[in-house]
């Protein structure tokens, strides 16, 4: 049997990494390629993404991946991204891609509350409402005169925009449009009433492609010698979306947790949960790259510990992530509200947000690195333990273990303070869960690997990084 070679493309918000797969049949290696980094634009008040650059380190990247090895079965690609460009009839990108970052600071929300109650938005879509997501962005262009784009072209998240030009098949995927506010999660399609409602009488987005399956082979004029047989794979572009899978392989219906510079916490159902109790306590639904839905929450996760080792080091002290966690083991316990409008404040460091949060509260706080390094973890695992409690409540389940996986399972002060505040035992698995959630992906549309025989499959595979 010929081996499997698969390329993994996983875009993050300052750089972008290439993973090449090979799979035997029973075992799965994996091993970084290609790492490069790309930079947002400011423009006015606007932020774009440098979406041309990112192509063509997208392009140039998979080309020298398939020369080194020699010939790829296939190529799948995932974003932290929610954000879009618009393509006409024609092929031709309209304008230059919006970054989420222009749109944190608007008051998208309140217009959209205006015309419909958001508990009713919720039963629509299981989503929690947020300026990221789709059809707030939306109303921003219409609201700053670009809403002429929804009448000329069709909406493409990021990366599906690349496998667009990869293929020439214009199509949006699940994992994307599930978190769009506008998707219907009981009829499966974009919610026309809502669309109408916000934008008026356009029909801007494209259809959505069956979940795990070919979008095409490489168009030959990109294709060349080394890449004319590699199928691009709609492989769940979400990245998160892509992370859980994975995990969930492993959980086996326990708790999946992804923690890296971001958090996600869920379990994996079947069908969105959506109550009361779900919608009150913040939690949300987003859609896997197998059509079934992550119930949980996303929050900012090892970001204030990767942001207080960049103050550090431009302070002249440069400390590894191991060295802050044993620092952090040794120091004294402080805890912060990381929900206070403080510590959310992007233009302070760190720990002068946590100095202001202390110093509002009229408390004594941290006063050495170590003691805000333990500070942060303890006050992110009482986060952790907060949603776990509020998800199982609102679920109805109750689990015993957590699966975790990313750069979150090599910090074992974090893993012993959220095992000792949940109860639950935490099982480790791989850092680059999202990597392996793409690679899976893959696998299953090539029909390499059966559903059903996933969970066994990811237990017993041989992962090399």
């Amino acid at each position: 049997m010929k081996n499997k070679r698969l390329l993994a493309v996983d875009i993050g918000a300052g750089s972008g990494r290439i993973f090449s797969g090979e799979f035997n049949g029973q075992t799965l290696s994996m091993k970084e390629s290609l790492r490069f980094h790309h930079s947002p634009a400011a423009i006015g008040r606007d932020i774009y993404w440098d979406f041309l650059s990112i192509w063509n380190k997208v392009y140039t990247g998979i080309s020298r991946a398939a020369e080194a090895e020699g010939s790829i079965d296939s190529i799948g690609m995932d974003s932290f991204a929610p954000d879009f460009g618009f393509f006409d009839s024609r092929g031709n990108l309209l304008s230059n891609m919006l970054s989420y970052q222009t749109v944190l600071g608007e008051n998208l929300l309140d217009e959209i509350f205006e015309k419909e109650d958001p508990w009713e938005l919720y039963q629509y879509s299981g989503l929690q409402p947020a300026n990221i997501l789709l059809l707030p962005q939306l109303i921003y262009l219409k609201r700053s005169g670009r809403g002429w784009m929804m009448e000329k072209g069709k909406a493409l998240p990021l990366v599906s925009a690349l496998n667009y030009l990869l293929t020439g098949n214009l199509q949006m995927d699940f994992t994307v449009a599930s978190i769009s506010m506008l998707w219907d999660h009981k009829k499966k399609s974009w919610n026309q009433g809502l669309t109408e409602k916000y934008l008026g009488f356009v029909r801007c987005f494209a259809p959505v492609a069956e979940n795990q399956t070919s979008l095409g082979k490489i168009l030959p004029g990109l294709a060349g010698d080394s890449l004319k047989e590699t199928q691009v794979i709609n492989s769940g572009v979400h990245d998160t979306t892509a992370a859980m899978y994975a995990l969930d392989a492993a959980a086996q219906g326990q708790i999946c947790m992804n923690c890296g510079t971001w958090t996600a916490i869920g379990v994996v159902v079947e069908e969105p949960v959506i109550n009361p109790k779900a919608f009150s306590l913040g939690l949300t639904n987003y859609g896997l790259p197998d059509g079934r839905y992550m119930f949980g929450a996303v929050l900012l996760g090892l970001y204030y510990l990767q942001r207080c080792r960049e103050e550090w080091e431009l302070q002249g002290e440069v400390l590894s992530f191991e060295k802050m966690t044993e620092m952090g083991a040794l120091a004294d316990v402080f805890y912060v509200d990381l929900n206070h409008s403080l510590l959310q404040d992007g233009t302070r460091p760190v720990t002068q947000r946590i100095d202001l949060y202390f110093e509002e509260m009229g408390q004594k706080g941290p006063s050495s690195k170590g003691e805000y390094i333990r500070c942060i973890l303890e006050s992110l695992t009482d986060e952790y333990r907060r949603i776990i409690r509020d998800l199982e409540m609102a679920a109805g389940v109750r689990c015993s273990e957590i699966c975790m996986g990313g750069g979150g399972i090599k910090n074992s002060l974090l893993v012993e303070l959220l095992q000792r505040k949940t109860g639950k035992e935490v099982r480790r698995t791989s850092a680059e869960v999202t990597i392996l959630g793409n690679l899976l992906s893959q696998l299953t549309a090539a029909g390499e690997i059966k559903e059903e025989d996933r969970r066994e499959f990811v237990r017993s595979a041989s992962l090399s990084t």
